[in-house]
């Protein structure tokens, strides 16, 4: 094997050819991993963050293992000060859940030297370490977080949330049904024939490049009622560019699943998810505050579900956020965290580790209140709680 460390957008070009085929056949899987959406991410990010990739080839030139990691300004008051390291796609306004190291089968062990490697070459350009939405069970998990041990200082888990996922099964969507309370049922029963009769609810969904690129303007429209520009990545001018390139890619190939419910002709609600064989990522969406009473995200997430069970989908993960509905259309959880370490050598991770004991210790002293010091709290996919020094908070 030959090992070497990539540091530029040359050497993110170089990967492109490989990277698909080396995820088809790694461990962990997901949309957030994928070449198109490293790629696009890299269009709108690269003025702001530099790519560190550790890479591993075979002697017949594969991709044997890949450590995708990148370095760069976090996204809040303190935060764009500080260095962050984090996995490729894991820092800016576009939020990946699911990111993760990659190899072959058989060749999980040539990490652990990458990520040696890579930190041993980056040893004085950053100063934190931030590894978002992390899964304990991924078979990686244990090899990055020797990694920070060995090279970094004060690891720990933060923001700890669950994630639920749901199981769909083969008994098809009434089946389904049936599993959920009667209360459930009895409400979205009533609630779908309340929308057709007088609202005469419809769905479109985006089948092609041109559909998706009405549809996703939709969706932002209807997120931003739903959620202030000021608490959601999502309305970001960066995030709006990323995703109107991947929905046209991803709806035109069915790995992005785009829905958006009419009630008498006239965007009620939108759903945006992705799909990678049996399994689907319910992404994000939004609906009209005025159809509140109608339950319009619970009629669009049911139409998702229908759907999902037509294209043989096997699980649904829901993504981390301890929100009350997802209880409802599931009882299964995961738990994910944030590890992050600080760097030793770094003078601005040890300021930025002594603010974060004082903001700890002013939270002890003081229940129930927050320092407004420490300004990086994630609480779902899409949305950041955020408190500068002035106190100023937002909270979805």
């Amino acid at each position: 094997m030959r090992l070497e460390v990539l540091r530029d957008a040359a050497g993110l070009r170089r990967l492109g050819p490989h990277w698909d085929k080396l995820l088809a056949q790694s461990a962990v899987r997901t949309p957030f991993m994928s070449w198109d959406w490293t790629e696009i991410w890299w269009q709108l990010f690269e003025p702001d963050y530099r790519p560190v990739f550790g890479v591993a080839w075979t002697a017949e030139g594969a991709l044997a293992a890949l450590a995708p990691l990148v370095i760069g300004p976090g996204q809040t008051a303190v935060r764009r000060h500080v260095r962050h390291l984090a996995y490729f796609g894991g820092l800016g306004e576009v939020v990946a859940e699911g990111l993760d190291c990659l190899a072959l089968p058989g060749h999980e062990n040539l990490l652990p030297p990458l990520l040696k490697r890579i930190f041993e070459e980056i040893r004085g350009d950053w100063d934190t370490a931030q590894f978002g939405f992390v899964d304990a069970s991924s078979p990686f998990y244990g090899m990055l977080r020797q990694a920070l041990t060995e090279h970094g200082s004060a690891v720990e888990m933060t923001n700890h949330q669950s994630s639920a996922f749901a199981r769909l099964g083969e008994g098809g969507w009434d089946a389904y049904l049936k599993e959920r309370s009667g209360n459930f049922r009895k409400n979205l029963k009533h609630l779908t024939t309340t929308a057709l009769e007088v609202h005469q609810m419809s769905f479109r969904e985006a089948g092609t490049a041109e559909q998706a690129a009405d549809l996703v303007e939709d969706l932002l429209r209807l997120h931003a009622e739903r959620w202030p520009e000021a608490e959601s990545l999502f309305l970001s001018s960066r995030a709006k560019a990323f995703h109107r390139q991947l929905a046209a890619r991803w709806c035109a190939s069915g790995r992005a699943v785009l829905l958006v419910m009419d009630f008498n002709g006239v965007p009620a609600a939108a759903n945006y998810a992705f799909t990678d064989g049996v399994r689907m990522w319910d992404y994000q969406g939004g609906w009209k505050t005025e159809h509140i009473k109608l339950s319009p995200g619970k009629l669009i997430m049911a139409e998702n579900f229908r759907r999902a069970f037509q294209r043989h989908i096997r699980e649904i993960d829901l993504l981390p956020g301890n929100h009350e509905y997802k209880s409802r259309w599931t009882q299964e959880f995961r738990e994910v965290f944030d590890l992050e370490a600080i760097n030793p050598f770094s003078i601005r991770g040890r300021v930025f580790q002594w603010i974060r004991t004082v903001k700890h210790a002013l939270e002890r002293m003081l229940p129930g209140k927050k320092a407004g010091l420490d300004t990086h709290h994630r609480t779902t996919g899409m949305f950041r709680v955020t408190m500068d020094f002035s106190g100023k908070s937002f909270a979805p």
